[in-house]
Order: structure tokens, then C-alpha cells, then sequence
């Protein structure tokens, strides 16, 4: 067994290992170009009698803040500690990069992913609902929120919010997680957007080519003023070329409530948490 960064003559082999994920549908294809390109995370291979069976990303999201995507390992291969070993090799890189942290987040239903974490002792640092609603252009509204930059009260509204509280301090874009400081918010800032209505602050994340859908990713204020900017965010949806819009809420129950009044979905029909996200401390 060979782990060894990937090269672009490895997308054919890693396309194949995609199209045996979510019946078809995974994201990493329509991020593996980025992906192979991109200086600030390093996408490795798993390589067994000259053939790729697994793969996975490992990136840098700040200082001492690593960040694991896109594991996946070939259908014949799983089963045979090929992830684990794959894990162990992102853990080694950590300690050499000095990194506080890695973490990464899975669906319940990854029962590869849940026993990997299982197997390397890994610290469960919060649970979410993933919620969904299709793009709505229904709602009518006589407001804009107004769009702001960086502000230390925009930044102490959202840290002492209950969303934020009740996600034991993560916030989420896309399936990333990270936790809210003044450095981590000015980061998000860079791609993602801050809106401000009442004495409410919605963050977002755009949709893009790669990912057509909108992320909710914190929200604070009055329930009057989380309600108008989730209403909002409906409407945003058709004019930013997003099919769906998407929250990973905590297990709050005046929040799930609201969601689901405002017709948001869940993909587990029994109503519980199925988003788990994985922390290691590499010592």
C-alpha cells in the first residue's frame, strides 16, 4: 500500500471511486479539478498494485486548523482498514505541521466514517441537523438587510447568539465547520457575506459553479429578526443560481421548530441529528 499525493493523470481512477458514492451524486467531481490545483490543501491517493483505491483531502484552514474531506475508498476495497490507514497518514502530517486540531464532519448513514473515528478515538465536538428548502420566490418582503463588513459587535451578537452557543461555537459553510473567533470570522469574510437587519446578523455562503446551493451559517437576534432574515434568504436563492439552500442547525428545539415552519426538510425522517462532527488533537 502506497499513499502518495495525487496527480492529474489519477481523475479517471478517482472519478470511478465517486460514481460508486451517493448513488452517483457525490460533490467531489465537480471540485476534484480545484481540488488537484489548489496550493493550500493537498489531495492524496491510496495506491494498491498500481491501482488507486482510495483517496482523500487534507487542508489548512488557519493556523494550527486542519481540515479532513472527501475520504472515499473503492467499493471492493472497504473493509480492509484502508481508511484508518489513510487517517493515520493525514495525523502524521499534523504533527509535523504542528496543527492543533483536525477535524472532519460525516452523515450518520457513513458507517466506514462513524467506525474509523471510532477506531482512533476521536472526540465528537458537536452534533447538527442537515436541513434543506428549495428555492422559494414566493415570499414578497418590504426589506433588504443591509450587507456589512467585519465589526466586533457583528462579532460578539453571533458569538453570544444561541445558535452559535448551541453549536458548541462551530459555525458551517459548505461541509466545513470551524469555530468562531474574530480571525476565523475575517476568514469566512473573505468568500462568504455578513447581513445585518434589527439587531440581527445572518452569515452566508454564496453559491457557486461547484456548489449551486446557499449556506445558512449562523444567525442571531431576536426570533422576529432570525425569521425576517431567513425570509429573506428564500428570495436570494433564484438571483444567486442556487437549486436548494442549506443549514446545519443545531440540536436546539426553538430552531428546528422554526425551520421546520419555514418548510425546511430533514433528511433523517425520525427528526434526529445526523451530522457528526469529529475532532483529533495530534500529539
Amino acid at each position: 500500500m502506497q499513499i502518495r499525493p495525487a496527480k492529474h493523470t489519477d481523475r479517471k481512477e478517482i472519478l470511478e471511486i465517486c460514481s460508486e458514492v451517493w448513488e452517483g451524486h457525490d460533490y467531489v467531481p465537480r471540485v476534484l479539478d480545484r481540488w488537484l490545483e489548489d496550493a493550500k490543501g493537498q489531495l492524496w491517493v491510496v495506491e494498491m498494485g498500481g491501482k488507486v483505491v482510495a483517496f482523500g483531502r487534507h487542508s489548512l484552514l488557519g493556523p494550527g486548523e486542519a481540515w479532513l474531506e472527501g475520504a472515499r475508498v473503492k467499493k471492493e476495497y472497504r473493509g480492509k482498514g484502508i481508511a484508518s490507514n489513510l487517517l493515520d497518514h493525514f495525523l502524521d502530517l499534523a504533527r509535523k505541521e504542528k496543527v492543533q486540531s483536525l477535524r472532519y464532519a460525516t452523515h450518520i448513514s457513513n458507517v466506514a466514517s462513524l467506525k474509523m473515528a471510532q477506531n482512533r478515538q476521536a472526540k465528537e465536538a458537536g452534533i447538527f441537523h442537515l436541513m434543506e428548502k428549495e428555492v422559494d420566490t414566493t415570499y414578497q418582503l418590504p426589506f433588504e438587510p443591509e450587507r456589512v463588513e467585519y465589526s466586533n459587535e457583528a462579532y460578539e451578537s453571533l458569538k453570544k447568539s444561541l445558535y452559535i452557543r448551541k453549536s458548541k461555537g462551530f459555525f458551517s459553510y459548505q461541509w466545513k465547520f470551524r469555530l468562531l473567533t474574530p480571525n476565523t470570522l475575517k476568514s469566512f469574510l473573505q468568500e462568504g457575506q455578513l447581513y445585518q437587519y434589527g439587531r440581527g446578523y445572518l452569515l452566508l455562503y454564496p453559491a457557486t459553479p461547484e456548489h449551486p446551493y446557499l449556506y445558512i451559517s449562523a444567525v442571531s437576534g431576536t426570533q422576529k429578526d432570525i425569521e425576517s432574515l431567513l425570509l429573506w434568504t428564500f428570495n436570494q436563492g433564484q438571483k444567486r443560481k442556487a437549486t436548494s439552500i442549506f443549514a446545519k442547525i443545531p440540536p436546539e428545539k426553538s430552531f428546528i421548530e422554526l425551520f421546520y415552519r419555514l418548510n425546511f426538510q430533514t433528511w433523517e425522517k425520525d427528526g434526529k441529528p445526523d451530522i457528526i462532527l469529529f475532532q483529533f488533537i495530534p500529539v
